[in-house]
C-alpha cells in the first residue's frame, strides 16, 4: 500500500461497490497485502503485514493517483524466499525517502528564517483553529 500517507492509510470497503459500506479503520500506508481477486481497479485483498482491516476491498488507483501497487518479487524463485501459499513470493513494502525540506517548500539550503516562516504558514493550514476541516 502506497496511498493514504496524508490521511492515515486507505479508505476499505466490506464489498466490491465503491459505494458498499465502508469499514471504520483504515489500511495503512506501508502494509503489504495478498491479492484474492482483482476486478477493474477494485482489490479484494488479505492483510499480510501492517495495521487495517484483516480483509476488504480497496481501490489501487483513484483520481490517477496509485495507493496500491505490486513489489518487486523479493523471494522469486531460485531466491531462496518464503511463499505466500498461492506460489506467489511473499513482499516487503518499499522504503521511502523523506526529504523535511520539501515537506515545507524550501529548498535545503534554506537559512533558519526561511524554515521558520515555511513551517509556521504550513502549520497554520492544518491547525484545529485555523483549518475548518471535519478532520482537523
Amino acid at each position: 500500500v502506497v496511498g493514504g500517507e496524508d490521511k492515515g492509510g486507505i479508505i476499505v470497503r466490506e464489498g466490491q461497490s465503491t459505494t458498499s459500506a465502508r469499514v471504520d479503520e483504515r489500511l495503512s500506508t506501508g502494509a503489504l497485502i495478498e491479492e484474492l481477486h482483482l476486478a477493474g481497479d477494485r482489490l479484494h485483498y488479505k492483510l499480510k503485514t501492517g495495521t487495517g482491516p484483516a480483509k476488504g476491498w480497496i481501490s489501487i488507483v483513484v483520481n490517477g493517483k496509485e495507493l496500491a501497487k505490486r513489489v518487486a518479487d523479493p523471494g522469486a524463485k531460485g531466491a531462496g524466499g518464503a511463499e505466500d501459499g498461492h506460489g506467489r513470493a511473499a513482499r516487503e513494502p518499499e522504503k521511502k525517502h523523506f526529504d523535511p525540506y520539501g515537506t515545507i517548500g524550501v529548498p535545503p539550503d534554506a537559512t533558519d528564517a526561511q524554515i521558520k516562516s515555511a513551517f509556521r504558514k504550513m502549520s497554520l493550514k492544518v491547525h484545529p483553529d485555523k483549518d475548518p476541516s471535519p478532520d482537523a
